[in-house]
């Protein structure tokens, strides 16, 4: 009996894989999707809620603050299936949210908290696998919460905003642990590598704007401002609403406000493409909010932009804190380099490494008893502060 049951299996296997080659060779199996943002919506799902608790924890590990306790290393191993995904879809190229933009500044977009929480999850990883010296699999979860910034967008202000707060997690990271491995210049350079195709595929502040501009001009029209005007004025009904627009002039109101919204835009825009420097370009953004100002006192028109407008200098100045981040670490990569090279850290900048965007200059370099710091030369004038970075070394 055993001896025909053994027979007869092995005849059902030859035959599944007969006809399950033939099956496989004419048709195959779907392929992987290639749109990131249904893997990172499938790592959403699966990934562990946090209580508000182990949330805060979550957060302060990621930023360095804390150390990893026996709670917060179980809930990191349980996020393991969403970390994963994470990981499969940073790196794919395109990622499309499936964002309905025609519903304005009424569209949903719950998905960027979400991202930011999962890349909390991700960097928690890293830090890890770092305290552990896991330093190849540490870097690996921070080139996904760098590319994942890059998928959170800038097609909206919020999203952007996002975007920056997951890629100064990473920067952290980085900071506290490139000259940790500063003895190996193969794995710095692996990290220099992928630095140099981020910057490739970096951030636009203005193609937000640019975004923002069209989102808002369509919703400047007479089928589509109730939802505008009830998303800035929440307490009142629609009856109130609709008297206050009748009020206001109505279609020529509309018009009106329309061209005066594009000509702050495009201004706004011609001031960021001139290259000029930093504190120029915010003394030129700060004089156009100070006439923003000053017209919505006199002029209808200027109102509804004075509403939707981004605050300029502050937005602008968050670009240019994070260029500066970003710079700090290249710069950082190149002084572990150095000490690569030579067994201890330089006196001074290894020249052509990258500037304090603030000023246009070098940063000011300064060894310290942990390691190393870099200073910017020019100060946020928006924050009224200098940004310093500190960076961690192993003796």
């Amino acid at each position: 009996m055993n001896v025909l049951r053994v027979k007869r299996i092995a005849v059902i296997l030859c035959v599944s894989v007969v006809f399950g080659g033939a099956v496989c060779r004419g048709y195959g199996y779907p392929s992987d999707p290639k749109n990131a943002a249904l893997l990172y919506y499938q790592a959403f799902m699966c990934e562990p809620k946090a209580d508000s608790d182990m949330a805060k924890k979550l957060g302060e590990f990621a930023l360095g603050r804390i150390s990893a306790n026996d709670s917060l290393i179980a809930h990191i191993g349980s996020c393991s299936r969403s970390i994963d995904l994470a990981a499969s879809a940073a790196e794919l190229a395109d990622c499309d949210w499936g964002l309905q933009y025609s519903q304005g500044f009424s569209m949903l977009l719950g998905h960027l908290g979400q991202m930011r929480a999962l890349a909390k999850v991700v960097i928690a990883d890293s830090r890890l696998l770092a305290s552990q010296g896991k330093y190849e699999d540490a870097f690996g979860r921070c080139r996904t919460a760098y590319l994942m910034s890059r998928h959170a967008g800038d097609d909206t202000l919020v999203s952007y905003l996002v975007a920056r707060a997951i890629e100064e997690m990473a920067h952290g990271f980085a900071r506290d642990n490139i000259g940790i491995v500063s003895n190996d210049s193969a794995f710095l350079n692996r990290f220099k590598c992928d630095l140099s195709a981020l910057s490739k595929i970096a951030l636009s502040f203005r193609n937000t704007l640019k975004i923002e501009r069209e989102v808002a001009l369509e919703q400047m029209r007479l089928d589509t401002i109730h939802g505008l005007m009830a998303a800035i004025n929440s307490d009142k009904s629609s009856e109130e609403l609709a008297k206050e627009l009748e009020n206001l002039g109505g279609e020529a109101f509309l018009e009106k406000s329309r061209r005066y919204y594009k000509d702050y835009m495009e201004s706004l825009d011609e001031v960021l493409g001139r290259g000029m420097s930093y504190s120029q370009t915010w003394a030129e953004l700060d004089k156009l909010a100070k006439k923003l100002d000053s017209d919505k006192e006199k002029a209808p028109e200027a109102l509804l932009t004075s509403m939707v407008a981004p605050s300029l200098t502050s937005i602008y100045s968050t670009d240019v804190r994070a260029q500066a981040a970003f710079n700090a670490v290249a710069a950082g990569v190149e002084i572990c380099l150095e000490k690569a090279r030579t067994g201890k850290l330089p006196d001074e900048l290894p020249a052509g490494v990258a500037k304090d965007p603030f000023s246009g200059e070098d940063f000011e370099y300064k060894k310290t008893k942990a390691g190393f710091l870099l200073r910017c030369r020019g100060k946020d004038l928006s924050k009224k502060k200098i940004h310093e970075f500190a960076f961690t070394v192993a003796k």
